[in-house]
């Protein structure tokens, strides 16, 4: 019984990284066509994160992730469906480079500060290397964490070192800002800064 529970987890996690991947694919293909492919308009970041949380819920159950979700009753302009796309990357990254070391925890939450809003992603997963953290944004950039992820994963879906460079061309696009600070072995805080004079480059 353990073993085909085992065995339908695992084909399950293989499953969503092939969605991952797909769905890399398809945002990577509309972020070249992007006048095609957005709307433009206030978007409350509270119900976009909810919709990201429970479409991600048997992922972050299975990892046995604390949530913690605040301060996010603001509203920002943007294309929702991309900023969703965005907040998925960042919690996959999350879930799949958790620390085996301590109990995960995930927080959730925006600030204001200098006119800007600011959506934080942090997590106390495994950090980023220092001699990394400039390049994670680069095309096919996989890094020690996502080299480590394809060796777990052998034989599988690993890493594509796409998904955060897809993200930082979106923001750009949309005229915001990705951007991220990182620890090795302590923490990870991925950010997506909306400008008050944001430039919509679509």
């Amino acid at each position: 019984m353990a073993t085909r529970l085992r065995e339908l987890a695992e084909a399950e996690e293989q499953l969503r990284r092939i969605n991952d991947h797909i769905e890399q694919v398809l945002y990577y293909a509309r972020s070249e066509n992007t006048e095609k492919d957005y709307v433009i308009r206030e978007t409350k970041l509270g119900r976009t994160v909810a919709s990201v949380l429970q479409a991600n819920r048997s992922f972050i159950q299975e990892k046995g992730v604390t949530l913690k979700v605040h301060d996010l009753d603001r509203t920002v302009v943007t294309d929702s469906k991309w900023l969703e796309f965005i907040i998925s990357q960042f919690l996959s990254n999350s879930l799949r480079y958790t620390s085996a070391e301590k109990e995960p925890l995930i927080e959730i939450y925006s600030e204001e500060k200098n006119g800007d809003t600011i959506l934080h992603f942090r997590d106390n997963g495994t950090g980023i290397p220092s001699e990394e953290l400039g390049r994670i944004w680069d095309k096919t950039f996989t890094g020690t964490n996502g080299r480590l992820d394809g060796k777990q994963s052998e034989g599988h879906f690993g890493s594509t070192g796409m998904g955060l460079y897809i993200v930082k061309k979106l923001c750009s696009k949309l005229g915001h800002r990705a951007a991220a600070e990182s620890e090795y072995g302590e923490f990870t805080d991925m950010m997506i800064v909306f400008g008050k004079n944001d430039v919509y480059k679509i």
